[in-house]
């Protein structure tokens, strides 16, 4: 896709190829009154599901971050800055 104002036309080219893949990186630290509608929009957008992802980084939330995208179609990583679990 690429943008025209406001607006967004389909990806072609004149190729007939489809758009290519997109991942979303969000990253998240204490999270919890904001993540799940940040989510919730990236889901609405028309770019096509099958060509796109979500990842949330988990900088080490210590409210409910985790539990509002419970249920969301999207991959959650968590570790904290400076960890060795982080790095990987």
């Amino acid at each position: 896709m690429e943008a025209r104002g406001d607006e967004f036309v389909r990806w072609d080219h004149g190729t007939g190829s489809p758009p290519p893949f997109v991942s979303v990186i969000v990253p998240a630290r204490n999270c919890e009154r904001t993540i799940r509608d940040c989510l919730v929009s990236i889901q609405r957008t028309d770019y096509p599901v099958e060509r796109r992802e979500a990842i949330v980084v988990d900088d080490g939330s210590t409210d409910l971050t985790a539990e509002m995208i419970r249920g969301l179609p999207v991959r959650y990583l968590r570790g904290t800055v400076g960890s060795s679990r982080s790095a990987q």
